[in-house]
């Protein structure tokens, strides 16, 4: 089991990615980060964490106890960010994993394991004054 235990300390809250083996009951903490989610295989765990002052998505293997920095998430004001929940959803067969950023990024300041989107259709459901 995969947990987010929030504590606050001087008005500073911090998130801590907790991993619970069920069997055991020992919790094991992973990073400091949020929104973690299961692979489809039970086998990683990814999961957003700061980066040098940018959101980013990790992947923890599990079985390694190794995490690996995967992209940095760019965040903008623009109304399709509303619609991403949690920003990141892992494909149906483990092997990708799509996510929501709207500014543009460098090859060199990412990974080899992404594939980077440049036209998004999408139509708005109105109202709001949109």
């Amino acid at each position: 089991m995969v947990c987010v235990v929030t504590s606050s300390k001087n008005n500073s809250w911090s998130r801590n990615i907790i991993l619970i083996d069920v069997s055991s009951k020992e919790p094991k903490s992973i990073d400091v980060g949020e929104s973690p989610q299961w692979s489809p295989d039970g086998n990683l765990i990814a999961y957003l964490s700061g980066n040098n002052g940018s959101t980013a998505i990790f992947i923890y293997d599990v079985g390694n106890n190794s995490k690996t920095f995967l992209v940095n998430i760019y965040e903008s004001d623009y109304f399709i960010d509303h619609y991403a929940a949690n920003n990141f959803c892992w494909s149906p067969d483990g092997k990708a994993i799509a996510y929501v950023s709207a500014a543009p990024f460098s090859e060199s300041g990412g990974s080899s394991f992404y594939k980077e989107f440049t036209h998004l259709l999408y139509k708005s459901k109105g109202g709001r004054g949109r």
